[in-house]
């Protein structure tokens, strides 16, 4: 058979994060996030009304204004609306490998508009993952300074392109 390991080989792995959107999911998260995390060992991540919440927070922070279609929608329609004007407000679209990048832009921009309601879910434009990326970065650190490196590394990269005349104003 298999060998058993008796020891865990990276603190990341003991740690379960599950991500969800609000959408029509409200009674459920309401339910879930009412039992201790200790008891199923897991941290539930919200974004209000969705993902692209937390994208839209790596690169700018101005929701009320530049998302507002989006507050008078029904709960069902919010996340699809959400996702067309983020390709609309950010110019290039809200690209999830850039976001990344800009993981210390998103935790100082989401920590600003986050705001709970009396059953702990984000409010509309609010996200949890402000949370769960700060312990990636602090993670990935821990090793080498490793987050910070890559950043550096894609920093680099996108210099010398620049610098070779090949792509002209690539951020």
């Amino acid at each position: 058979g298999f060998p058993v390991v008796s020891k865990v080989v990276n603190p990341v792995d003991s740690v379960t994060l599950f991500v969800s959107d609000v959408d029509d999911f409200y009674g459920e998260l309401a339910e879930v996030t009412k039992i201790p995390s200790s008891v199923y060992q897991a941290e539930w991540i919200v974004s209000n009304p969705c993902i692209e919440t937390w994208l839209y927070y790596c690169y700018n922070n101005d929701p009320w204004n530049e998302l507002e279609e989006v507050v008078g929608l029904c709960v069902l329609k919010r996340s699809q609306r959400m996702k067309q004007l983020c390709g609309k407000v950010v110019t290039g679209g809200v690209d999830p490998r850039k976001a990344f990048l800009r993981i210390d832009v998103g935790i100082k921009n989401s920590r600003e508009h986050y705001v709970e309601d009396d059953n702990g879910i984000p409010k509309l434009f609010s996200t949890q993952m402000y949370r769960m990326m700060d312990f990636i970065r602090t993670e990935m650190n821990k090793r080498h300074s490793e987050y910070d490196a890559y950043v550096r590394r894609q920093q680099e990269i996108r210099d010398k392109w620049r610098n070779s005349g090949k792509v002209k104003n690539h951020k």
